[in-house]
């Protein structure tokens, strides 16, 4: 089978040209058969049509259509591969970046996130309640809380260092809740925290724990200072009183008699041992070594002529305790008069 040059196709061999047949007609009236054979000339004999050589033109026109037809479905082929690929990457990248995905209960209806109603919903932290210990719930938001910290409590907070529970300083932790160089107490050295160490407190103190602690000294009646509860020591009575025990008591006059000469200081021939003739008119050894007048004088630097010596016969005369220390009056100076009885 050939294919034609024009394209239309396989054509088949041409068939040998048909001769007319011959037909004898009937003889019309008034026709001779000389004109009939006239009229129907016979037509003269086809040649058969050339043969071209076609075989070789045929292939070749099959062979590019078969290129054309396979190009063709190559680019369709390529177009749709390119579509498929195109969609994979659109595809891909929508996966990578759509929206988190919203799960919506279907059973109940979506509503409006309320921020108070004591309900921790969607993105919210907190709702009322729900923080750490040092946040507050702002806006259904944790957010941080700065406390300031507070010595005293125990608890170390912010910039403590230490707590010891109180404000003290000189315990190792001080009123502002730092640390603090620790004292030793006993070493001599009076450091932080201590008001004494072995020494430093006043008169009427004591050092106790490297702290001065008030002591109550018991009067000592007799020393001449009135302490406690003395009304008087030695002196310190009015002028119808005298110091007795250190109270002072009204004197009843003449008490002895020896009370015209009270205020005396007086002594014995038989020995010069010193007595004083109080307010009450009693004798009263005067320890000399330690009796001191209001005017400053001590019985050592005092007037002998303000001495008297007296008879012996006044030594029964009722005695008190021995006078020691400040005497808050100067020895009294007797007139001729007056101690001419007494000699």
């Amino acid at each position: 089978m050939a294919i034609d040059f024009l394209g239309k196709g396989p054509d088949k061999k041409m068939p040998p040209p048909k001769v007319p047949v011959q037909m004898h007609e009937p003889v019309l009236e008034n026709i001779t058969s000389e004109k009939v054979i006239s009229e129907k000339k016979p037509e003269p004999a086809q040649k058969p049509a050339e043969k071209f050589s076609e075989e070789p033109l045929g292939e070749v026109n099959l062979v590019t259509s078969l290129k054309s037809y396979l190009f063709k479905k190559k680019i369709v082929i390529i177009i749709i591969l390119l579509f498929v690929f195109s969609l994979i990457i659109l595809g891909t990248y929508y996966l990578l970046t759509r929206p988190p995905k919203i799960v919506i209960n279907e059973n109940k209806p979506p509503q409006a996130l309320i921020c108070g109603n004591g309900l921790i919903e969607f993105n919210e932290q907190c709702d009322v309640q729900g923080c750490a210990e040092n946040q507050v719930c702002n806006n259904c938001q944790c957010q941080q809380v700065s406390i300031e910290p507070i010595c005293g409590n125990g608890e170390i907070e912010g910039s403590e260092s230490c707590d010891d529970g109180n404000r003290e300083n000189g315990d190792g932790c001080s009123g502002l809740c730092q640390i603090e160089a620790v004292s030793i107490c006993g070493n001599g050295v009076i450091e932080t925290g201590e008001a004494c160490d072995l020494q430093g407190c006043a008169e009427n103190q004591v050092c106790n724990n490297c702290q001065c602690r008030q002591v109550i000294i018991a009067p000592i009646c007799g020393n001449g200072k009135i302490e406690a509860t003395e009304q008087c020591d030695l002196a310190g009575c009015s002028e119808n009183q005298a110091c007795e025990n250190c109270r002072c008591e009204d004197i009843i006059l003449p008490d002895t008699d020896l009370a015209p000469l009270r205020g005396t200081v007086v002594k014995f021939a038989a020995d010069s041992t010193l007595y004083l003739i109080d307010w009450g008119g009693v004798l009263r050894k005067i320890d000399v070594n330690s009796v001191v007048f209001s005017n400053g004088l001590a019985i050592s630097k005092i007037d002998p002529g303000s001495i008297y010596t007296i008879n012996d016969r006044f030594r029964s005369i009722r005695q008190a305790k021995e006078v020691s220390g400040y005497v808050d009056w100067d020895p009294r100076v007797l007139s001729e008069a007056e101690y001419l009885t007494y000699k």
